[in-house]
């Protein structure tokens, strides 16, 4: 946090409130529910359905739902 000139006691207090605890625990859910073990992880979803699916972290696969997605805009 003083690296990039952020109060460092601001950062702590926040850090140590467990303020976000709850939205947080919910993310890490959800990420376990789709299978993500480590970051960078890309999850997607097309369309209007609720279905998720990870995205391999290699280049190609990135590139490619890039460009799927683009195709569909």
């Amino acid at each position: 946090a003083e690296d990039m000139g952020r109060d460092v006691r601001q950062f702590t207090e926040c850090l140590t409130s467990n303020r976000y605890a709850q939205f947080l625990n919910g993310y890490r859910v959800f990420a376990s529910d789709y299978g993500v073990t480590g970051t960078p992880s890309v999850l997607m979803s097309l369309g209007d359905t609720n279905q998720w699916s990870q995205v391999l972290r290699d280049y190609n696969s990135l590139s490619g739902v890039v460009e799927t997605v683009g195709a569909q805009l």
